[in-house]
This record gives structure tokens, C-alpha cells and sequence, in this order.
């Protein structure tokens, strides 16, 4: 073990400490402050370690920590909001209001796939470094089958119509954010440039760092698939995928790949990056189709 990893290591067991401390302190915000300071510190070092399984290990770990210190800085916020994963047991005494809050947090619960838990954050999870883009040479490319191969610029991009949806999004690691709010151009406009070939069954997305995801065809095309360039208002920032990601909600979200550089229409499936290594090809998070 390096230096570097035991030190992410230290920070991470650090701040775990730290967090659960928080209910012996009159002020807990003050925990949760400085164990935001110890995870910072950790997600520093591991910007210095090279590639491969350990590091990545340790990405999934510092973005579930920062999830979770997220979490319970809600629910010492406010406590009702403990269990928003879980629909309410009926109260034998319901006071004023009851009723309504409990209807409400259950259709919470019945937007959450199969083992996934709620999660406000937005934990970062990706396999190596983002890429670095160069807006003024960026290029997306649409090939494969289609009359007429297309290449749009930034600008030409950002130019087309776009669109605002709001849509969940599940991570295959088990967690769930609601009511993600977007905005970019909707799948099937970009497609609509190029002219699809009836043959074309499944598109092969291509990304930033060669990262790649298949996704059939008729589920690009639902109204809610984009391509985004914001995320609740504010400019997609590289680690979650900009300046361009895919956003497939029907699909666990190794789908909505990161970086987004071209797509290619094909009449069959080929395996993506992730799928090569034994994930799903289909990947539905209701049917839990995570590997295999």
C-alpha cells in the first residue's frame, strides 16, 4: 500500500469518526463541517494517484461518504425526513395533516428502484480523470446508420432546439437523486439530424476518455432522453459529465454516459465499456439488471 492511498484511507476512517460524534455536540453542523474538510482532503490526494482499481475503489468510497454526511445533515436538520426511503406506517392518533404527508412520502418511495436508497447529494463516480475539453475544437459526431453523417461544433450544438425536463436518476451503486432538473437537446432531434436508416436497432454512445455505452434504440427515443449541458440550473461541471452527458432516466446511469463525443447507429447490440466488463446490457433498475 502507498503512502497516498493509506493517507486517503486515514482521512476517510477520519471522517467517519468524526460524523458519528456529531450527535454528542450541541451544534452537529460543526462535525459535519470538518468532516467535509477531511473528505476534500481525501478527494485531493486521490487526484495524485494513478489509475486502476484501488483508486477507483477509493472514488466510490469518498462519494458514498460525502453522501452520507449529506444525508444526515438533513435529517439533524429535520428529523421527519429520516426515512424518505421507506412509505410511513399509518399513526393509530394522526394529528392535523398527517394524512396528506403520508401520501406524499410514499409516492417517494414508490419513484425508488428495487435496493437503492434516497440520496440529496450527487455522489461523483467515474473511472479515471475528466477529460480535459477544448470547447473551440469540441465536435459531436453522428455516424453508422444514417443518409447523411453529421459533425456540430459547440455552438452549432447549443444551437438546436432545447429543451428543460426533470427527471430520477439511479445509480447502479444503490442510490437514488429525484427530481433532477435539465437541460440540453432532446435525443431524438440529434438523431433526426442525420436520418436514421430503418435498419438502425441500437446506438453505441461514445465518450470522453474512451468510454462508451450501448442503449437500444427505442429507449433513446422516449421524450425524457437528452443530451444535457446543465443540471438544476447551472452548467454541467466535468466530474459529473460535462460539458456533455447523455441522460437516460428508464436506464441505470452508467448509461448516461459522461463526456458525450458521438453517437453511432447500428442494427445490432455492441457491448459498451461497462458491459464488456460484465454489467448489464439492458440495465433497467426495476428489473435490477444490474450484471450480466
Amino acid at each position: 500500500m502507498t503512502d497516498a492511498v493509506a493517507e486517503v484511507r486515514r482521512l476517510l476512517t477520519r471522517s467517519d469518526e468524526v460524523v458519528k460524534a456529531a450527535q454528542n455536540r450541541s451544534d452537529p453542523s460543526v462535525a459535519f463541517q470538518q468532516a467535509r474538510i477531511l473528505l476534500k482532503k481525501a478527494e485531493d490526494q486521490l487526484a495524485d494517484l494513478p489509475e486502476g482499481e484501488e483508486r477507483d475503489a477509493l472514488v466510490v468510497t469518498l462519494g458514498l461518504r460525502l453522501d452520507d454526511v449529506a444525508r444526515l445533515e438533513l435529517l439533524a436538520a429535520d428529523p421527519s425526513r429520516a426515512r424518505l426511503d421507506q412509505p410511513v406506517a399509518p399513526d393509530p392518533m394522526p394529528t392535523p395533516g398527517r394524512e396528506t404527508v403520508e401520501r406524499s412520502m410514499a409516492s417517494v418511495a414508490e419513484r425508488i428502484p428495487p435496493h437503492q436508497r434516497l440520496v440529496t447529494s450527487w455522489p461523483v463516480l467515474h473511472v479515471g480523470l475528466p477529460p480535459r475539453v477544448d470547447l473551440d475544437s469540441w465536435k459531436f459526431a453522428i455516424d453508422g446508420l444514417v443518409e447523411r453523417p453529421v459533425r456540430l461544433g459547440w455552438e452549432e450544438f447549443r444551437a438546436l432546439p432545447n429543451v428543460t425536463l426533470t427527471s430520477d436518476f439511479h445509480c447502479v451503486t444503490g442510490w437514488s437523486r429525484l427530481d433532477n432538473t435539465w437541460e440540453g437537446v432532446r435525443f431524438r432531434d440529434v438523431a433526426d439530424l442525420a436520418g436514421v436508416r430503418p435498419s438502425a436497432t441500437h446506438v453505441l454512445v461514445l465518450g470522453g476518455n474512451a468510454y462508451s455505452a450501448n442503449v437500444d434504440l427505442e429507449a433513446l427515443m422516449a421524450d425524457d432522453v437528452l443530451f444535457a449541458w446543465s443540471h438544476d440550473g447551472r452548467a454541467l461541471p466535468a466530474e459529473h459529465g460535462g460539458p456533455l452527458r447523455l441522460v437516460v432516466p428508464m436506464r441505470y446511469a452508467w448509461k448516461s454516459a459522461k463526456w458525450v463525443e458521438g453517437i453511432k447507429f447500428l442494427d445490432h447490440d455492441v457491448a459498451g465499456y461497462w458491459e464488456m466488463r460484465g454489467y448489464h446490457n439492458v440495465a433497467d433498475p426495476w428489473l435490477e439488471q444490474r450484471y450480466g
